[in-house]
C-alpha cells in the first residue's frame, strides 16, 4: 500500500464531498441511529469506518443466498481452515501460505471432484486475529451442499480438503496442522447459518469510531485488527502501532470475501452487486435528514476533543426528529462550534434550525 492509500485511510470520512454534509438518522430496533452523509470515504474493508458498512452489505447478500439455497432443498456446511503460526512470523508469509493452501484444495483432483459433485459453490471469508502466538489468519468457508449430502459424504469432503490443505502448508515450510485444528466442518441448519453471518457483521463492526457508545475491551488476549487499532488509541504501545501498519500493508489487494464463480448469479441474480466503494456509501441515502453542517462548523467539530461522536449522540438523544434537530443546533451553538443548517425548499442556501 503506497503513501497515498495510507493517507486515504487516515482522512476517511473527515471532510465533506461538497460545501455541506448531512446529519441523518433512522429508527432501528434498539433506538434511533444517527450518521453523517456526503463525506469523502476510502471504501476499504480494513477501514474502521467503511469496513462495518461494507461488511453489512456483504452479509445481507450472503444471508439472501443462504435463504434461497435452503428454500431449494440444499444445505450448508461451515468449514474453518487454520495453520500453525508463531509470533516471529510475518503476516504476509502466513497469508501467502493460506492462499496457496486454499488454491491446493481447488486444484487437487480429489477435493475438486468432491466439491464439483456435492456442492453448488462456496463463499470464502478471510479473518485475521492477533494473539499471544502472533498473527492468526484463517478461513471460514460456507459450502453450499446438495440436499443429498449426509455426514459420511461431508466427512469424505473434509478428509480430502485436509489432505490437500496440510500437504501444501508442509511444502511451503509452514508445518503440518493437526487434523483436529487444521480443519473443522460443521453442517448447519438455516438458523445456525444466519447466526454465523450475523457474527461476521458483529466482528466487523466491533469498532465503529463514529459511534459514541462503542466500548472495546483493552488488551484482550485475542484481538481483531480493529480492536488492535482501538488499543493503539487507548494505550499507545509502539508494538501495537507497528502491528497495525503490518496488517494494513499485508492486507493490501487481498479479498476479504470471495464467491465461487457463478454462485451469486444462480442464487441472487436479482440483487445488485455493489463494489466496496458503493457498499461503504450505501447508507448515505438512508434515514431522515435532520440538517446540514457546513465546512467551517465541521472543521471545528473534528478539532473539538469529544468530536463527531458527540454530535451523533445528541442526534440520537430524543425520539422526535424536529426536537433532535433543535437539540443538536442548540448544543453546537452552546459549545461555540456553529449551527445546524436546514435546507430551504427549492434552493441551495440553508438556515440555522433555531
Amino acid at each position: 500500500m503506497d503513501r497515498k492509500q495510507h493517507r486515504a485511510l487516515a482522512l476517511c470520512r473527515r471532510s465533506p464531498r461538497g460545501d455541506v454534509l448531512e446529519l441523518k438518522r433512522r429508527a432501528l430496533p434498539d433506538g434511533q441511529r444517527a450518521h453523517f452523509a456526503k463525506l469523502v470515504y476510502c471504501g476499504k474493508p480494513i477501514c474502521p469506518l467503511c469496513g462495518p458498512k461494507i461488511a453489512a452489505e456483504r452479509a445481507a447478500d450472503i444471508a439472501a443466498a443462504l435463504t434461497e439455497h435452503y428454500a431449494r432443498g440444499g444445505q450448508v456446511a461451515l468449514v474453518t481452515l487454520t495453520l500453525r503460526h508463531t509470533r516471529a512470523q510475518r503476516l504476509t508469509e502466513l497469508l501467502d501460505g493460506l492462499s496457496s493452501a486454499w488454491a491446493s484444495i481447488r486444484q487437487n483432483k480429489t477435493p475438486r471432484r468432491l466439491l464439483r459433485e456435492h456442492t453448488d459453490g462456496w463463499i470464502k471469508r478471510l479473518e485475521v486475529t492477533l494473539g499471544p502466538n502472533g498473527w492468526h489468519p484463517h478461513l471460514h468457508v460456507l459450502l453450499f451442499l446438495g440436499g443429498h449430502v449426509d455426514a459420511d459424504v461431508a466427512g469424505e469432503i473434509s478428509a480430502a480438503m485436509y489432505t490437500a490443505w496440510s500437504g501444501r502448508l508442509v511444502r511451503r515450510g509452514l508445518g503440518e496442522p493437526s487434523r483436529e485444528h487444521g480443519i473443522d466442518v460443521k453442517l448447519l441448519d438455516l438458523a445456525a447459518a444466519h447466526e454465523k453471518v450475523a457474527d461476521y457483521v458483529a466482528k466487523s463492526a466491533a469498532l465503529e469510531l463514529a459511534s459514541a457508545g462503542t466500548k472495546i475491551a483493552r488488551r484482550a488476549e485475542n484481538r481483531t485488527p480493529l480492536q488492535l487499532l482501538a488499543d493503539v488509541g487507548e494505550v499507545g504501545l509502539a508494538d501495537d502501532l507497528a502491528r497495525w501498519y503490518e496488517y494494513v500493508e499485508a492486507m493490501h489487494g487481498r479479498h476479504h470475501i470471495e464467491w465461487s464463480q457463478g454462485l451469486r448469479a444462480r442464487l441472487i441474480a436479482e440483487l445488485p452487486e455493489l463494489t466496496d466503494e458503493e457498499a461503504a456509501a450505501a447508507d448515505d441515502a438512508l434515514g431522515r435528514l435532520l440538517g446540514l453542517i457546513d465546512r467551517d462548523t465541521w472543521q471545528r467539530i473534528t478539532q473539538w476533543p469529544p468530536g463527531p461522536a458527540q454530535v451523533l449522540e445528541w442526534a440520537e438523544a430524543v425520539e422526535d426528529d424536529d426536537a433532535a434537530a433543535e437539540l443538536v443546533d442548540a448544543q453546537l451553538a452552546a459549545h461555540g462550534l456553529g449551527r445546524l443548517l436546514q435546507p430551504q425548499a427549492g434552493s441551495t442556501p440553508a438556515q440555522p434550525s433555531g
